[in-house]
């Protein structure tokens, strides 16, 4: 142990003796702080149970399937206010143009598509079905 200058030497051996315990008390101290910490991050690190598991994965999916069905919803709601040109195409069939968007409309089934190549592969699967069923076997 170095003494600096300024520091006061002990006069007898109990204050030694005191110091070293406080020493102790403290060294002790940090000890059972550093163990309670250990113990908190240890029950942190600890693998959930497998119901737990199962619950967080299920949460995810729904999650998943909600955003899912959100973004794949057609929000075709067009109301008259919104509409600002019909245009008809030679096939009889509508453009309906919006002030965000332009819709498909099918002529046969009043059916609204994002697309031009939507309407078309709806049409398309339609005289697909109307030829199937006008053959004579």
């Amino acid at each position: 142990m170095i003494i600096e200058e300024n520091q006061k030497i002990p006069e007898n051996i109990s204050q030694i003796i005191s110091a070293k315990e406080q020493y102790l008390s403290a060294t002790k101290q940090l000890i059972e702080m550093f163990e309670r910490k250990l113990s908190m991050i240890q029950k942190a690190k600890q693998p959930k149970s497998l119901a737990a598991q199962i619950y967080e994965v299920q949460l995810l999916c729904k999650q998943q399937e909600q955003d899912q069905q959100l973004k794949n919803q057609d929000d075709f709601n067009i109301q008259s206010l919104d509409i600002l040109k019909y245009h008809k195409t030679q096939k009889l069939n509508q453009i309906i143009q919006t002030s965000s968007r332009k819709v498909y409309k099918c002529y046969c089934h009043n059916k609204l598509f994002k697309t031009p190549q939507e309407l078309g592969g709806h049409l398309k699967s339609r005289k697909k079905h109307v030829i199937r069923e006008n053959t004579i076997e």
